[in-house]
């Protein structure tokens, strides 16, 4: 029942912000009930979800879920009602037997809140244990004893161990009251004649939230016949308290608690971890290894569901599940986090990052006619780029929403457009040529297999690598002849100056760096840093060669430009010193291709008079 209350379906219900975010709790919720009855079947005879005004948001009544139509509308009369909104999280509420209304047995009714970030508490989640279940529980005295369970405070036979419950208006037999005598006085246990028999008793030990007083009873038969005749009755009646402690322990911890837990952490659609089980995991792995968090947002699944219905949007998101995490290694894991939102968790290693984001984000697509789904992600390596749980959700999140091209402009690219126009206001011949050294970086990129996430990063710092010149006076930028010493160191600062500008917008911060080194040569002979080689980030480097070959063939106001074989020569010929040689031979793949000569020509067209040193 306690694990039951944290399932995070409940609390999403009252969460959803939207008609599908809404629908796909309910599912959940609908799944969580029915797995429990199934768990253990015949004794759970009901279990629901309560709203705090009274209303039932589900039911399931013996494996059966309600439809809307039947779910009540108002149960604050029922006994367990007002107390189990009572309770404190973490603990649940036993009620005295009362017989079901819908069922019509004779139950013990139990119910725990639900938990919730804020503290408060919308709702309950109750089901109801059969008393006769309880009943057949009890153990086998062989003919020794009769065992009975009686209200402390009536002295009403609540189980009898040789009958079972009838479905009547009154609970027990008879018989009842030839047991008061034991509960006068105050006595919790002892030995005495009963209707001329000899009677053990002992008081069950109060167990937090039980709402009940019992007292567990062992009577010997006539003659003390059976093979356990000559058993003492403290014998029966010990292990009759034994076994009501434990069967009342389950109510409120069940006994399959690793099973439960294992639910709770779950999402009951797909088999994928919940976001439950992420936020569990995450401090584990931060603390153990470098890993990559990657959180994905669906495209386009509001259309199909609103298009194709409900249940063929839930198949939509098992196919997808399925996909993505067949397409993990085995040391990674999946997650599904909310509606339409996918998590995956895998160490770096077998994998990199820009692999783990292509085959995750590759997984998440399905096209037919009439629709396309596709993903919007983010990724965080931890505990590199985040040092806590919080702090990975959190970046993965921002830059999962910076990457939805196909929506509204996100922060990033706000903040793109914004410091590109200022830079084609100062400066408008640089406007085109920042435009193709994007084209031309992306070609290179997705020669280079990179992976979505930092294909968008190239994308940014492509666009961005020029933005420091907006320091640069106009004057200098336009010299019609070579630069000097002083006006070339001048020019070399705009890589430090792009760098701020950037690094100004949280967006764009891991875009920073890349414009800072996007002059560093692959020899060490660049600037600013001198880094070399791998030292370089490989986005700086594909920039560095596509800008270096528009400039190859610029024309100059003293010279006109080169022809696009004399600059492919060129590049070859400063591969391994100026230029990343892998680079180099992917641009050069590029360039022999229809789409990239296309970019190329546009390059070749537009080009204009510029300064010696780009």
């Amino acid at each position: 029942m306690l694990l039951l209350g944290e399932n995070s379906a409940f609390r999403r219900t009252y969460a959803a912000r939207s008609a599908a975010a809404a629908a796909s709790a309910r599912r959940d919720v609908n799944g969580a009930l029915t797995y429990l009855p199934k768990l253990y079947p015949g004794a759970i005879s009901e279990i629901c979800f309560i709203d705090q005004h009274g209303g039932e948001n589900a039911r399931v009544v013996r494996n059966r879920l309600a439809p809307a139509a039947e779910l009540s509308p108002n149960e604050r009369a029922n006994p367990f009602f007002v107390p189990a909104f009572a309770t404190p999280y973490g603990g649940a509420y036993i009620a005295p037997p009362y017989r079901s209304p819908d069922t019509a047995a004779w139950v013990i009714g139990a119910a725990a809140p639900i938990h919730t970030l804020d503290g408060s508490k919308p709702a309950i989640v109750h089901f109801e244990l059969t008393l006769d279940s309880v009943r057949r529980l009890l153990p086998d005295t062989l003919g020794g004893a009769e065992l009975y369970v009686v209200d402390r405070h009536s002295g009403s036979i609540v189980l009898e161990q040789d009958h079972a419950p009838t479905n009547t208006q009154a609970l027990g037999s008879g018989a009842d009251h030839h047991f008061m005598s034991l509960t006068r006085g105050g006595t919790t246990s002892g030995l005495r004649t009963v209707g001329g028999r000899r009677t053990a008793f002992a008081r069950l030990p109060a167990i937090g939230g039980n709402a009940n007083d019992w007292l567990v009873v062992a009577v010997a038969r006539g003659g003390g016949v059976g093979p356990l005749g000559g058993v003492p009755l403290a014998a029966f009646l010990l292990v009759g308290v034994a076994l009501l402690l434990v069967i009342l322990t389950f109510v409120l911890r069940s006994r399959a608690e690793n099973e439960l837990e294992r639910e709770a952490l779950t999402d009951a659609l797909t088999g994928l971890g919940n976001r439950r089980a992420l936020v569990a995991d995450l401090p584990r792995v931060i603390g153990e290894r470098r890993a990559l968090l990657v959180i994905l947002d669906l495209d386009g699944f509001k259309t199909y569901n609103d298009t194709f219905g409900h249940p063929a949007g839930d198949a939509l998101l098992r196919r997808l599940a399925l996909r993505l995490r067949e397409s993990l290694p085995p040391a990674a894991r999946a997650y599904r986090i909310g509606g339409d939102e996918f998590c995956v968790l895998s160490p770096i290693g077998v994998m990199t990052r820009g692999d783990v984001e292509r085959v995750a984000t590759l997984a998440m697509v399905e096209q037919g006619d009439g629709f396309s789904v596709s993903c919007s992600f983010g990724s965080v390596v931890v505990p590199d780029e985040a040092a806590s749980g919080d702090e990975a959700l959190r970046t993965a999140d921002r830059r999962m929403y910076a990457h939805k091209h196909d929506r509204r402009l996100s922060p990033a690219h706000q903040s793109v457009a914004v410091l590109l126009r200022a830079v084609g206001e100062c400066h408008p011949e640089l406007g085109e040529h920042v435009s193709d050294v994007v084209d031309l970086a992306l070609a290179v990129g997705r020669q280079l297999e990179m992976g979505p996430g930092e294909i968008a990063v190239l994308r940014n710092a492509a666009a961005l690598h020029d933005v420091g010149k907006l320091a640069v006076p106009h004057e200098i930028i336009m010299k019609p002849g070579p630069l000097d010493d002083q006006e070339l160191e001048f020019i070399r600062r705009h890589t430090l100056i792009g760098e701020r500008i950037v690094a100004a917008a949280p967006s764009l911060e891991h875009v920073a760096p890349i414009v800072r080194a996007s002059h560093e040569r692959w020899d060490g002979c660049g600037y600013p840093d001198g880094l070399a080689g791998e030292a370089i980030p490989m986005a700086a480097r594909i920039v560095f060669a596509c800008d270096a070959l528009g400039a190859i063939m610029q024309d100059r106001p003293y010279a006109p430009g080169r022809t696009l074989s004399e600059a492919i020569a060129e590049l070859r010929r400063c591969a391994g010193t100026q230029f990343d040689p892998d680079v180099v031979a992917a641009l050069i793949a590029v360039a022999s291709r229809p789409d990239g000569l296309e970019i190329i020509a546009g390059r070749r067209a537009a080009a204009g008079p510029a300064a010696t040193e780009s």
